[in-house]
Parts: C-alpha cells; structure tokens; sequence
C-alpha cells in the first residue's frame, strides 16, 4: 500500500512537470505569436505610410500644372477684379457726375417752373384788373397816351399843329368822363395849348429852300466896296482921318446895320434853350 502511495506520487508529480511543461511551451507559443502579429502590423503600417508617401509625392508631381493653371488662372482673376474696380470706380465716380448734373438741371427745372407760376401769377393779376377795369380807366389811359404823344411831337418832331390837336382831343375825353376831379389837368392843358399857339410856326422846309436860293445866289451878290462906291464914301475913307470922317464912319454903321437887318429876314438862329 505505501509502495502504491509512493507510485500515485511520482504519478503525480509527472502529471504536474508535464502540466508545468505545456504551460510553459504554450506562453512561449503565444509570446512568439504575439511578437510575430506586432511586426506583421508594424511592417504593414510601415507599407502603408511608404503607399501614402508615394501616392502624395504622385499627387504633387500630378497637381503640380493643375497648381499652376490655378495659381496663372488666379492671378488673371485678381487682375480682372483689379479692372473691374477700377471701371467700377470709374463708373461711379461718372454716376456721381450725372447725379449732381441731374440735380441741377432739376434745380435749374424747378427755377424754370417757379418763374413760369410767378408769371402766370401775374398775368392773371394783370387780367383781374383787366377784368376790373371800367371804361374811364380805358378813357383816362386814352388821355395819358394822347398827352405823352403830344409832348413827343412837340420835344423832337417839333410839331406845334399836331400836339395841339392831341392836346385838344385829351381835353375832349376828359370832357366825356363828366368828371370834377380832372379840372387842374384840364387847366393845365388849355396853358399848353395857349403857349403853344402863340408860338409862330417855324415853316423848316421853306427856310431851307430860301438859304439853298441864297446860296445858288451869292456870287451874283454885289459886294461891300460896290455898294460903299455907290455910296460915295469910297474917297472919303481913303482920305487921312480928321473930323470929316465922321459922317463917314456914320454912313458904314448904317450899311452894315441895314445888311444885318436883311440877313435876320433870311436866317432865324435858335438855341436849345428857346422853344420853337
């Protein structure tokens, strides 16, 4: 029984070396395993960075005239962005002009129609007093227009016939209008028409035909030593002076008087002072 003891012992011991054994060959089994899967990964990963290097340097050496169209083609951009700021710029620097010329040519519209509505104003004041007005205020004008044109043919025509018949028609249509109120005016155009009339009428046409007689007739005209010779006063002027020459000087002053006198009779001098 001890001999069968000491046999199931030894039986057990070997069961546990062998155990320990297995154990032991299958740690190592798994570690070798383990270390074997870290490199495959390690390997792989080391595969797959090498594909992606490639891939990328590929990419680059691929993208690289795409790059560069891109980079032309984004200048070109820049450089049309560039211009089409500037035509911007220009366009709204031509569309500030045309704003401000728009506002003032509405400024100068608005002026235009402000001045049109300050006539049509006026006219329809003008045609309200128009409508107002009563036949003497068209009598009263007729009489004012008639005196002025009466005063225009006096100062520059200087024709005393006809203002005193414009004068006289003033007074007559003071005279319709029946009115007490235009008695001073009426005096003062009956002084007119008195000093008027007793003013002579200067006849221009035939003083200008008589001085153009005269003159037509001045070398037929005697001269002075004619008519002193038919004087008899030519000797005694060559005489020498003594108290004889008296009545000789007498006789000079009365020729000259008397030629004087004759010219007065020919040629009516007048200032601009005296009326006609």
């Amino acid at each position: 029984m001890s001999k069968q003891h000491t046999t199931d012992h030894q039986d057990e011991i070997e069961d546990a070396t062998i155990v320990d054994q297995q154990t032991f060959v299958s740690a190592d089994a798994a570690a070798k395993s383990a270390s074997n899967r870290t490199a495959v990964v390690a390997v792989i990963i080391a595969i797959i960075a090498l594909l992606g290097s490639g891939y990328s340097t590929w990419m680059q050496w691929h993208q690289q005239p795409m790059l560069s169209q891109i980079s032309s083609d984004s200048q070109a951009a820049k450089r049309s962005l560039s211009t089409v700021n500037k035509r911007l710029n220009g366009v709204e620097k031509n569309l500030a002009v045309d704003e401000k010329n728009q506002q003032q040519a509405i400024a100068r519209y608005h002026a235009h129609i402000k001045e049109i509505n300050q006539r049509l104003a006026s006219n329809s004041r003008r045609l309200a007093l128009v409508a107002n007005t009563t036949t003497d205020d068209w009598q009263i004008a007729e009489v004012e227009y008639l005196l002025r044109l009466a005063s225009q043919r006096l100062l520059i025509a200087k024709d005393g016939r006809t203002a005193l018949n414009l004068l006289a028609n003033a007074d007559a249509v003071l005279v319709s209008l029946a009115d007490p109120s235009w008695l001073d005016l009426r005096t003062a155009i009956a002084a007119d028409r008195l000093a008027i009339a007793s003013v002579n009428e200067l006849d221009v046409d035939g003083l200008f035909l008589r001085l153009a007689a005269i003159n037509t007739k001045i070398e037929t005209l005697p001269l002075l030593r004619s008519r002193l010779e038919q004087a008899g006063v030519i000797a005694a002027v060559e005489l020498p002076a003594s108290d004889e020459s008296m009545p000789v000087m007498a006789s000079l002053q009365q020729l000259a008087w008397q030629t004087w006198q004759e010219l007065k009779t020919l040629v009516v001098v007048h200032t601009s002072a005296e009326p006609v």
